[in-house]
């Protein structure tokens, strides 16, 4: 299997779920979700840390640019499952979690505890902590098998970095927003309209503060639009 190149990142093509899951489980790494915010990020630094991660496509804006630029179909994954399916399948692990507010990290804890009980919990600390050094060390000095960030974006996945440079046997998932969603906190869309590829506008309409980012995914579709021109008339991805 190959990496497609979208606007200079590096997109595995998993057809499934369960077969990134699976690959996960069995081979240590940094996983990152990618969807159009993240395809626009003009940031050397993060697109560095992507390319040298396993990235997969978390987002109908990756699946149509997969399609349209590279002549592939990709299989969206909501990075908010496959860490839950990371955790099903995995064998007794050591577990790491950062991220999210203190009430919905500590929400997470006891969930994680009642539903996962074969996984030992060695780090949950929540994501409003100021020193992110101190952070690392706690976790490296644990040598968790799982590490699930809850960071946001692009924090997490440098953050994950650093951290499986000094703890190579991790797997690392950055999340984003995921335990707002297990826990509760944030309602996901429902079935029909995720399968419609709406679940943007669903969280749109619960969180209309997310305007300004839903906003990058028509100037993403846009760009892939341009892209597509100037390679069907000779010229190079724009």
């Amino acid at each position: 299997m190959q990496p497609l190149n979208i606007f200079g990142y590096r997109v595995w093509p998993f057809d499934s779920r369960g077969a990134l899951a699976r690959q996960v489980v069995n081979q240590p790494g940094v996983y990152v979700s990618l969807g159009a915010e993240a395809l626009m990020r003009q940031d050397p630094a993060f697109m560095a840390c992507v390319n040298s991660s396993i990235g997969y496509a978390d987002g109908i804006g990756t699946v149509i640019a997969a399609r349209w630029l590279c002549r592939t179909r990709l299989h969206k994954i909501p990075g908010c499952e496959l860490w839950l399916d990371v955790l099903a399948t995995a064998p007794p692990s050591r577990l790491a979690v950062w991220g999210g507010s203190p009430e919905v990290n500590a929400m997470t804890r006891t969930q994680l505890a009642a539903q996962y009980p074969q996984h030992q919990l060695v780090f949950c600390e929540n994501g409003y902590t100021r020193d992110d050094d101190a952070s690392i060390d706690a976790i490296v000095a644990r040598q968790p098998e799982i590490v699930v960030l809850a960071l946001g974006q692009p924090r997490q996945e440098l953050i994950g970095s650093r951290i499986f440079e000094r703890c190579p046997a991790s797997r690392v998932l950055p999340v984003g927003g995921s335990l707002d969603v297990y826990t509760g906190k944030v309602k996901r869309a429902p079935d029909w309209l995720v399968r419609l590829h709406l679940e943007w506008a669903y969280r749109l309409w619960l969180e209309p503060s997310r305007i300004r980012r839903q906003l990058v995914l028509p100037k993403f579709l846009l760009r892939v639009v341009r892209a597509t021109l100037a390679r069907a008339l000779g010229g190079s991805q724009l």
